[in-house]
C-alpha cells in the first residue's frame, strides 16, 4: 500500500472546510462539440440572472471541451481548488506505482476529474453523481439537442449541453473520495457503479487493470487479451472501416472518422450507427465519437467519458 499519509491529512483539511461552508459543483459538456471561448462566454451569460442570490464561478477547461460552474462564495472557490492542487500534488508524486489512473488535467481542475471518476465508482450516499441536460428534465429528442440560442451580440450557445453534478460539495465530496480510496467498503453504494475507481491504492493487484494491451481487429474478429469478443459475419463495412483504421494507426486514443468520405448516408449519422453497432455486439470495448463529431474514440469501460454516464436520450427515429 503506498505511504499517502499526507493525503490522510488533507481529508481532514476538506472536511474543516465543509463545516465552514461547501461548494456546489455542476461539470458541464456539450454533447457533439467543442465550444469555443466566445462560446462558452454566451452559455455563461445567459446562465447568470442579475438576480441570482448565491454567487456562480464559471470556469472552462483549457482544451474547452468542459465548462466547471461553482456555486458559492468565491473566496470558498479559491480555497478549494488551493487545497485542491495541494491534494493532486500528493497524488502525483506516485505517478509511476501503476495504481492510480491519472487524468489529462493537473492541478484543482485534474483534482475534481478524480472526484468526479470517484463519484461514479463509489456512488454512495455523500460521493455520487447525477446527470442530465442543461435545463431540461427527462431526455431530449433529436431537434431538442440541436437547439441553440444567440445572445444579443450575436454569439451562439447551445441551450441543453450535457451536465454532471455532484451530489454533497466539493469539499465534502473531495473529503469522501480520499477516505474511500483507503477503504473502498466503508459506505453502501445507492447508487450504479459505472467507472472503476481511479486510485486502487488497497489493492495493487489491480493495477495491470490500468495498463492492458489495446485490442486486435484480424479483419472479422476484434480480440482483447487474446479472447475474441466480436466477429462480424456480414458485410458492415462501417463497422470493419473503424476497426481496420485503429489497427493500422496501433491504436491511438481517437482517429479521424474513417467514412468521412464515403457516399450514401449522412456521414455523422453513419458513423453513429456504426459505433452504436460496435457497441451493442460487445461490452469489453467502448467506441463513442468525440466533442467534435469528426473523429471517433475508444477506451476501457472503466474509463468511459462523463457525458456517456448519463440517461440516454429518448429513441431518435
Amino acid at each position: 500500500m503506498l505511504e499517502l499519509l499526507n493525503l490522510r491529512a488533507i481529508e481532514q483539511e476538506f472536511r474543516d472546510e465543509a463545516r465552514i461552508s461547501d461548494v456546489l459543483h455542476d461539470l458541464i459538456t456539450p454533447d457533439g462539440r467543442v465550444l469555443t471561448p466566445a462560446e462558452w462566454a454566451a452559455f455563461q451569460r445567459a446562465n447568470s440572472p442579475a438576480n441570482l442570490l448565491t454567487p456562480q464561478v464559471w470556469e472552462v477547461y483549457p482544451n474547452s471541451t468542459y465548462c466547471s460552474r461553482y456555486t458559492g462564495d468565491p473566496i470558498r472557490v479559491r480555497r478549494f481548488q488551493a487545497l485542491a492542487r495541494k491534494g493532486f500534488n500528493e497524488l502525483d508524486q506516485y505517478r509511476k506505482s501503476g495504481l492510480i489512473r491519472f487524468p489529462k488535467e493537473t492541478g484543482h481542475i485534474g483534482w475534481i476529474e478524480m472526484v468526479y471518476r470517484s463519484a461514479r465508482s463509489y456512488a454512495t450516499t455523500r460521493l455520487r453523481s447525477v446527470g442530465g441536460w442543461w435545463n431540461r428534465t427527462g431526455g431530449l429528442t433529436l431537434e431538442e439537442d440541436e437547439i441553440w440560442a444567440n445572445d444579443p451580440d450575436g454569439t451562439g450557445y447551445p441551450l441543453h449541453p450535457a451536465y454532471e453534478r455532484l451530489a454533497s460539495g466539493l469539499f465534502l465530496s473531495s473529503a469522501e473520495a480520499i477516505r474511500l480510496w483507503f477503504d473502498p467498503d466503508h459506505d453502501e453504494r445507492v447508487g450504479d457503479v459505472l467507472q472503476e475507481s481511479p486510485v486502487n491504492i488497497t489493492k495493487p493487484g489491480r493495477a495491470a487493470e490500468f495498463t492492458r494491451r489495446p485490442p486486435y481487429w484480424d479483419g472479422n474478429t476484434l480480440w482483447c487479451d487474446g479472447v475474441a469478443v466480436m466477429t462480424f459475419t456480414d458485410a458492415a463495412e462501417s463497422c470493419r472501416a473503424v476497426l481496420a483504421t485503429f489497427q493500422e494507426a496501433g491504436w491511438p486514443e481517437v482517429i479521424d472518422d474513417p467514412l468521412s468520405g464515403k457516399p450514401g448516408v449522412q456521414k455523422q449519422r453513419r458513423l453513429g450507427y456504426a459505433v452504436e453497432v460496435l457497441n451493442s455486439k460487445q461490452k469489453v470495448v467502448f467506441f463513442y465519437k468525440n466533442g467534435t463529431g469528426k473523429q471517433v474514440c475508444w477506451c476501457w469501460p472503466g474509463s468511459i467519458p462523463k457525458r456517456f454516464h448519463y440517461s440516454q436520450r429518448k429513441h431518435r427515429r
